[in-house]
């Protein structure tokens, strides 16, 4: 990340324009579901809002060394970890699936 936002202006650019794009989604990482809060009771997970601030004191620091800009658009979606996904997920899932189908050939009987 560093290397891309403080490398040439073109680099720069399209990393802050991916940023720009993928920042809605980060709101999510902290947010527990129902599954996770189980998991927080039973003692399997972390408590998701204990590490929003470290995770941003993080984000915050690489940025500034990157010449990298946090968005100020502040629009977050949620849903994905509940399973609301748009259209573009199965078309995102088949590529995945047939590059390992490719790459992976199969083992069985051999």
């Amino acid at each position: 990340m560093i290397r891309l936002g403080d490398g040439t202006e073109l680099a720069n650019h399209k990393t802050q324009d991916a940023i720009d794009h993928l920042w809605k989604y980060t709101h999510e990482f902290f947010n527990a579901t129902e599954a996770d809060q189980e998991m927080i009771k039973l003692g399997f997970g972390p408590d998701l809002k204990s590490l929003e601030s470290a995770w941003k004191l993080k984000v915050n620091d690489i940025f500034l060394m990157a010449k990298l800009k946090i968005p100020e658009n502040n629009y977050q979606l949620a849903g994905g970890k509940n399973g609301v996904h748009s259209e573009y997920l199965g078309h995102m899932l088949t590529e995945m699936h047939s590059i390992c189908r490719v790459s992976i050939p199969m083992q069985f009987g051999n």
